[in-house]
């Protein structure tokens, strides 16, 4: 692992990155159900895992702080496997149009961003991620058609 940072935005960040070649890839790796199973997120329709968890923002955010280390705009790859009975394994290429359009949705929410990290603002909550279950309070019941509202 490789710890960089930069400024992005007027904002100071901090990357670890999995895998770091130098002067060759970016790599991230994770670890998954599916590499293949499309995600419905309403008003966008159905995304793949990359999308879906904002992996193509990660990867933008490393590859702007690599250049601004190294001076060095390299190619960003998720070295992807999965958890099935016969695991899929693969080495997958985030195009440089998915992370330019990426960057750019970081730089358009910036102040969201800001506002969420000085405490300001509350984050959204998907409360579907580990993190969103394990700071969950039961308040009250919910009902059986909050399992698929977002269908």
């Amino acid at each position: 692992q490789v710890i960089m940072t930069g400024e992005l935005f007027g904002m100071d960040w901090k990357a670890k990155i999995d895998s770091y070649i130098p002067n060759v890839a970016i790599v991230d790796l994770k670890v998954m159900s599916s590499i293949t199973d499309l995600k419905w997120v309403k008003d966008l329709g159905y995304l793949d895992f990359v999308r879906y968890w904002g992996y193509d923002l990660q990867g933008a955010v490393y590859q702007e702080i690599v250049r601004q280390n190294t001076g060095k705009k390299l190619p960003f790859y998720i070295a992807a496997a999965t958890k099935e009975q016969e695991p899929d394994i693969r080495i997958i290429h985030i195009t440089q149009n998915y992370l330019d359009e990426a960057l750019d949705y970081v730089k358009y929410h910036i102040e969201r961003v800001r506002g969420v990290k000085s405490g300001e603002v509350e984050p959204d909550k998907c409360e579907v991620c580990n993190c969103c279950r394990h700071n969950r309070v039961l308040a009250a019941p919910i009902s059986i058609l909050d399992l698929t509202a977002s269908i």
